[in-house]
């Protein structure tokens, strides 16, 4: 007869294949169903860097592939799931623009996982299954993924991130706070706007423990918020003097705290939740 535990995973485990193979239909299409231009990037990015690799391919062949790499602009983030999908062209013996996606579907299916386990230490079997499903099987995560971009990379790193902040919870110490604190540098390098969620679950927790004033002046809150931000820190610095007028341009686009006191910023953010979650779910 199948313990209570045994069944719980088994249901856990259909509900990851599920999940797997609703991804997988049409993988081998054209990455046009979400962001497209920014995986049309990243395909061209990764091309290049093949080509630069393969001594089969002729030095003509290259030399565009080159030019189209460049052509695509400067890309902030470090080139991760570009050289991932290097190594599984490699692999497979020829540019294959499925690779990059099911990598990128294993790290939203690796993500599930974590977020699972985090759900069960807060909530009751049925509540963390509901989450789990909600996660893995809403059409917004379908499309977003199994695209050829950094995002599923980074929330696989920021689930991990919240999770062992929690087992760190329950057991301090300082060789788990860098334990944890290298994954979330990782999540963070990535993709540097995870920052807020992941020092926001570490932060809520000490204030948990000890009230807000004490997380404030907590040393080990300090310790934690600069070991998450020191890679990125180092490798956009780089970036940022290797890329002055682009970076320019950029933080002109990306960050603009005076928004936050207008509000058609409030209504674009509500739109839109609505088009990703829906506003029933939301509230």
């Amino acid at each position: 007869m199948i313990k209570k535990e045994g069944l719980q995973s088994v249901i856990f485990l259909l509900l990851l294949t599920a999940a797997i193979g609703i991804r997988l239909y049409n993988i081998h299409q054209p990455p046009l169903d979400f962001s497209s231009i920014r995986q049309y990037q990243n395909a061209h990015i990764a091309r290049g860097l093949y080509y630069e690799t393969n001594s089969s391919v002729p030095e003509e062949r290259k030399r565009i592939a080159r030019i189209n790499m460049e052509r695509m602009g400067f890309v902030l983030e470090p080139r991760i799931v570009e050289n991932a999908a290097v190594f599984g062209y490699r692999l497979a013996g020829s540019e294959q623009l499925w690779i990059p996606r099911v990598i990128s579907l294993a790290f939203w299916t690796v993500g599930a996982v974590f977020f699972y386990l985090t759900a069960r230490i807060l909530f009751p079997f049925g509540v963390a299954l509901f989450c789990t499903v909600f996660y893995l099987f809403l059409p917004y995560s379908i499309l977003s993924s199994r695209i050829f971009q950094p995002d599923p990379l980074m929330v696989m790193l920021m689930l991990v991130s919240i999770y062992g902040i929690i087992k760190y919870d329950e057991s301090p110490g300082r060789a788990n706070l860098f334990i944890v604190a290298l994954v979330s540098s990782a999540a963070v390098l990535v993709k540097p706007y995870c920052v807020f969620i992941i020092f926001g679950a570490f932060f809520s927790l000490v204030v948990l423990r000890g009230g807000f004033w004490k997380a404030v002046f907590n040393r080990r809150t300090f310790m934690f918020g600069f070991l998450i931000i020191l890679p990125s820190i180092i490798y956009y610095g780089y970036s940022i003097l290797m890329n002055v007028g682009f970076l320019g341009e950029h933080a002109k686009g990306s960050f603009l705290p005076g928004l936050i006191i207008t509000v058609h910023f409030w209504m674009g953010w509500l739109n839109m939740i609505g088009r990703v979650v829906g506003y029933i779910v939301f509230f």
